[in-house]
């Protein structure tokens, strides 16, 4: 018996192990987000489908050629030739799921998990590379990006679960660089290979290397192997400017390809989204649960700002601690900013309704990264505080997910409208019509804020999705092959015929023309009407509302 004790005795010490305690209590505490997960979406696939893009780049895109095939693989390649990580991502996407609305939706459950897990890395490395054991903090944090009701849109979107990569290779990127860093090494090239491709699938986090590279300055600070991370500046700059270049010089030459463009008025943009972010972010949130989260939001701010104040004053260690977590929240905040600066620039501001609550992904991912500094200083403070906070985390977590669950209902009628809106469409009529003709359709637009039909690519990717043998009279040969035959008249546009135009403008927004060289048709959804246009058409009545 006693020449087991030395193996007794070393069993002990590694089960004891600091390190292995903290890593049996992050599994413990993963319970969190998986249980956020499990409840957040196994609900989903039976009742939500397709929506905006959709149409086009999923369902349209089943009928490019069989699963796997070469005629497939070149379309997504052509549609996504600025982005073509997203491209050959959509196309395995689209092989493995092919036209099916509940195949593509369980994989956006799946996706979801995947963002998760890589997000739980990033954040576990940047609490590694502060010097924080506390690693329950990357499951809370990890929990409120599965609830947050205003990123709704990039969830449940099938054409939005391949630029998803976007999300996790930064994330992966951000994990090998501050893991590198913690551990005292060179970090590589790798972190910036990651960031180059996270730029080629989604321009999501465009120039945000740069916070990554001065947050480890910043937590290395005075550590004489800081040179690290100036040394990994030029493999991140030159995957930047090759990722720009791609992005730009690609698309040259191609039509029917998605490409942004510079807009001039992107400070204007990003002033409004990034000052008005508050609300714009509570326009998700009913009101009796936003008045709530408000008030957890203030005391939250408090319990920080007390825990911050004694942590500091304990010694001067502890004081220079304090200032430089302090320095990193400030610093992510910063990434937020450029985050927002990003999509103003592409002409997007910041919305949480809609596909389009996809623009604050950016925005939402640096605000929970600035948590991370938030909850290691509460961590380090008395346990009343500490204990206060993590039940106002909990109680927000719960108030976010019953925020976007009640949204889940809506998304799910709309695409049964939409469906409704296909299922009567005048095919006999659409197909006695010239392929040089347009149809004007008047449909509704949303359903409780949450989209219809809102383009002419997204009705024309319905119809000719739903009615295979409409197809070759859906695209106009007018300008380009990627004028759809459809034309959207919905509420608060107005649309007029101009000679051997179609004028559409939303007054004091925009305005575009589209050239005719056939008729023009007028398809009003209710009541079921199909007619030719007169030469003096003007439609500028809102759309009757149809519920």
């Amino acid at each position: 018996m006693a020449s087991l004790h030395p193996i007794v005795k070393t069993l002990s010490e590694f089960t004891n192990h600091p390190r292995l305690h903290s890593f049996k209590q992050s599994w413990l505490t993963f319970l969190l987000p998986l249980t956020c997960w499990i409840v957040m979406y196994f609900g989903r696939p039976k009742i939500l489908g397709f929506y905006q893009d959709d149409w086009y780049v999923i369902a349209l895109g089943s009928t490019n050629g069989s699963p796997w095939s070469a005629e497939r693989f070149e379309f997504y390649i052509n549609l996504y030739i600025n982005r073509p990580v997203t491209g050959i991502a959509t196309y395995i996407w689209s092989s493995i799921c092919n036209d099916s609305p509940l195949a593509f939706q369980i994989g956006l459950v799946l996706s979801a998990l995947a963002v998760t897990l890589s997000l739980r890395l990033f954040f576990i490395s940047f609490l590694r590379l502060i010097s924080s054991n506390a690693l329950w903090i990357a499951d809370i944090v990890s929990a409120f990006w599965l609830v947050i009701p205003w990123t709704i849109g990039f969830t449940v979107s099938p054409t939005y679960g391949p630029c998803q990569l976007g999300v996790i290779l930064f994330s992966l990127s951000g994990f090998f660089l501050f893991s590198a860093l913690s551990q005292e090494r060179e970090p590589g090239v790798k972190p910036a290979i990651f960031f180059l491709l996270s730029c080629l699938s989604y321009e999501l986090f465009y120039g945000q290397f740069i916070i990554l590279l001065l947050i480890g300055l910043v937590s290395k600070f005075q550590n004489p192997r800081n040179i690290y991370v100036i040394r990994s500046l030029p493999s991140f700059v030159i995957a930047q400017i090759f990722a720009i270049v791609w992005n730009r010089f690609s698309v040259i030459g191609r039509t029917g390809v998605p490409s942004k463009s510079f807009n001039s008025n992107w400070f204007s943009i990003w002033q409004h989204s990034t000052t008005r972010l508050p609300e714009i972010i509570l326009q998700s949130i009913p009101e009796y649960i936003g008045v709530s989260l408000v008030y957890f939001f203030g005391i939250g701010v408090i319990l920080f700002t007390v825990a911050l104040t004694i942590n500091s004053f304990k010694n001067l260690k502890s004081f220079n601690n304090q200032i430089r977590l302090f320095i990193l929240i400030l610093l992510c905040f910063f990434g937020l900013a450029l985050a927002n600066a990003i999509q103003a620039i592409a002409g997007y501001g910041l919305t949480s309704l809609g596909v389009f609550s996809r623009t604050t992904i950016g925005a939402t991912f640096w605000m929970l990264t600035a948590t991370i500094p938030m909850y290691v200083v509460i961590a380090a403070s008395s346990k009343l505080i500490k204990y206060t906070f993590t039940l106002l985390s909990i109680f927000s977590i719960l108030s976010f997910g019953v925020a976007t669950n009640i949204q889940i209902p809506d998304w799910a009628m709309s695409w049964q409208i939409q469906q409704q809106i296909v299922a009567t469409a005048p095919v006999a009529k659409i197909a006695n019509t010239n392929i040089n003709d347009f149809i004007i359709a008047i449909l509704p637009d949303e359903y409780n804020r949450v989209p219809l039909f809102q383009a002419g690519w997204e009705i024309n990717g319905a119809i000719g999705y739903t009615y295979p043998n409409l197809l070759p009279s859906l695209l106009s040969p007018t300008d380009s092959n990627s004028v759809p035959k459809f034309l959207i008249h919905r509420k608060g546009i107005v649309t007029t015929l101009e000679g051997q135009y179609i004028k559409q403008s939303l007054p004091q927004h925009w305005e575009q023309k589209t050239k005719v060289n056939g008729d023009v048709y007028v398809w009003r959804y209710k009541p079921q009407t199909f007619y030719k246009a007169s030469p003096d058409l003007k439609l500028d009545v809102d759309v009757l509302n149809i519920f």
